[in-house]
C-alpha cells in the first residue's frame, strides 16, 4: 500500500465558528498547521479582504503565536460575514472553490462555479432590479458566451471579454 500523501494526513472535521466580529462559520474544515504569516490577506476575493483573510487564516477563539492548528474551510460550508455577505457552497483549502452561491447584502447575488474566490466557470449574476448576466466567468470577469438582460426585459446574447461586451444580438422579451 503507498504511503498516505500530505493532504490525506489532515483531519477533517464539521463544526460551527463564531469570530470576535460576529461572522459566523458553519460546515466542514481541516485543521492544519499554523502559518508562517498569519496576516496576509487572499488577493482576488469577491468578499471583503478582511472576511478572506479571516477564512484563509481563521484561529477562532484562539490565541494567534501558539502551536495550535489553524482551521481551514475545506468541504461544504456557509460563511456569513458581519457585513451581511453570505456564501454557501463549496470550499478547498479556505477559498471558495466549487459551485456555492454568494449573496451581498445590496440584493446582488452570484449562483455557479468559483475557482479560488473568483467567480470562474458558468454561473448567473443577478442585481436586484431584475437585470442579470448568465453565462462563462472568468476571473470574476464576464468572459466568453452569455446573456443579458436588462431591466427592461432586452435581452443580449453574445460574447464578452473581461467584463465587457464584445458582439451581441439583442431581442425584446415579451
Amino acid at each position: 500500500m503507498a504511503p498516505k500523501k500530505k493532504e490525506e494526513e489532515r483531519e477533517s472535521c464539521m463544526g460551527v465558528f463564531t469570530f470576535h466580529d460576529g461572522s459566523v462559520y458553519e460546515g466542514h474544515f481541516i485543521k492544519k498547521d499554523p502559518p508562517a504569516d498569519p496576516t496576509q490577506p487572499v488577493s482576488g476575493s469577491r468578499l471583503s479582504s478582511t472576511a478572506a483573510a479571516k477564512l484563509n487564516t481563521s484561529t477562532p477563539n484562539l490565541e494567534r503565536g501558539t502551536s495550535t492548528p489553524t482551521v481551514i474551510p475545506h468541504g461544504v460550508g456557509v460563511f456569513r460575514d458581519c457585513s451581511g455577505a453570505i456564501y454557501d457552497g463549496q470550499w478547498l483549502d479556505g477559498k471558495m472553490c466549487g459551485t456555492g452561491t454568494l449573496t451581498f447584502p445590496s440584493g446582488c447575488n452570484y449562483k455557479g462555479d468559483f475557482l479560488v474566490n473568483y467567480y470562474h466557470g458558468v454561473g448567473k449574476y443577478a442585481w436586484p432590479d431584475g437585470s442579470y448576466y448568465k453565462g462563462e466567468w472568468k476571473h470574476s470577469m464576464m468572459n466568453g458566451n452569455g446573456i443579458y438582460m436588462d431591466v427592461s426585459g432586452k435581452c443580449w446574447h453574445g460574447t464578452f471579454i473581461d467584463g465587457g461586451c464584445t458582439s451581441a444580438v439583442a431581442e425584446q422579451v415579451f
